[in-house]
């Protein structure tokens, strides 16, 4: 039995499910720095579901990453898994490179500056010491995110939401 309304919840929470997996399990995390690419299933949740559900997909699956990984909540550290999931569905509403590129830096560079002002928080100035690498981090990222997004997306073919 399909249930229409059933369908996009039932996605987002696989889609939660995949970004804490990918943030938990499949990444390489130290106080200052993690290299992981949880914000994929966040930015496709984003795109396919429209910005309130990937804003939901980014809180759950932050959500759920502190509470078993044990770190302290952070309202800064949750705003930006939000913003992962809710600033592409903004202003993507089909996948092209000319709409991917400057969305995916953006968020990065946005959500890269509130988890830097978090960590100076914590750490203060000692935060410094790791800031040109975890930049560099977030640069590499950009061309490995733009390649898997659209392959997935002409692969998967998904509907675009209306």
């Amino acid at each position: 039995m399909r249930n229409p309304r059933l369908q996009p919840v039932i996605l987002a929470g696989l889609l939660a499910a995949m970004a804490f997996v990918l943030k938990l399990y499949l990444s390489f995390t130290t106080f200052d720095l993690r290299i992981t690419f949880y914000e994929i299933p966040l930015i496709i949740g984003s795109i396919f579901l429209g910005p309130t559900l990937g804003g939901l997909i980014g809180l759950a699956s932050d959500f759920a990453y502190i509470t078993l990984a044990g770190f302290p909540f952070s309202f800064i550290l949750a705003f930006s898994a939000v913003l992962w999931g809710l600033l592409p569905g903004l202003f993507i509403k089909t996948v092209t490179l000319k709409r991917l590129i400057p969305v995916i830096i953006g968020v990065s560079l946005l959500t890269f500056g509130l988890n830097s002002y978090q960590l100076y928080l914590w750490a203060g100035s000692g935060m410094w010491a790791l800031f040109p690498l975890r930049l560099l981090i977030v640069v590499l990222k950009w061309p490995i995110q733009i390649v898997i997004l659209t392959t997935l997306n002409e692969r998967l073919r998904i509907p675009v939401r209306r």
